[in-house]
């Protein structure tokens, strides 16, 4: 099935389809530039589909990236309510519903071995398809790609308004730091540098990607 037809069948938002497409074209470039052959179609089908459930964890209260007009609000608010309905309200949870829906077990299996708050597992004991997925998803901000240092920046401003503990500040100086190890792990295993991997690199690939077929 191509990956914008299982976009179509769960109503997964542009915004949220085009960041998916921008990781999965992020972590083809840093598969395909290893030494040591890794399964590139299993890195860019879970890139994918790793946030196809994110839905359910939008409020929809603002938009300051101009993601959706004024009057589609009351759409996407329906949305993201139906999911909800169907796979409850945490993204992670709705995500591997329907991974297990699609009988996509390759795709489930990797699934459930990223995630950010797997950051230190996977830098020490991931397959090196989980880290190239996790370092995909780290470079990509909510409208382009970005370097790990601009990626957690942009991170601590936008959710630094849901954090009242020094604890959390501390976690994410903790996940910039271990970003930055994962980074150099997987790069020196390539010819590539931090600022290779952007969105003009990316542009042709993204373009390709859209009729990618899952199976």
């Amino acid at each position: 099935m191509r990956v914008k037809d299982i976009y179509e069948k769960y109503q997964v938002p542009p915004w949220l389809q085009l960041h998916q497409v921008r990781v999965a074209a992020v972590g083809r470039m840093v598969a395909e530039a290893q030494k040591e052959a890794v399964d590139t179609d299993l890195v860019v089908s879970t890139c994918l589909l790793h946030d196809i459930g994110a839905i359910v964890k939008f409020d929809f209260e603002g938009d300051s990236y101009g993601f959706y007009t004024e009057q589609e609000v009351d759409h996407w608010i329906t949305v993201r309510n139906n999911i909800r309905a169907l796979y409850g309200f945490d993204e992670y949870t709705a995500t591997s519903a329907i991974l297990q829906e699609l009988h996509l077990d390759r795709v489930y299996t990797m699934f459930m071995q990223i995630g950010s708050g797997r950051l230190e597992k996977i830098l020490s004991e991931g397959s090196r398809e989980a880290q190239i997925i996790q370092y995909a998803d780290t470079r990509v901000g909510p409208l382009s790609i970005l370097s790990v240092e601009e990626r957690i920046a942009e991170a601590r401003v936008r959710y630094a308004p849901h954090a009242d503990t020094l604890t959390w500040f501390n976690e994410v100086e903790k996940h910039r730091e271990l970003s930055l190890q994962l980074e150099k792990q997987l790069l020196d295993q390539t010819g590539l540098v931090g600022r290779d991997i952007n969105d003009t690199a990316a542009e042709s690939i993204i373009k390709e990607l859209w009729d990618y077929e899952i199976a």
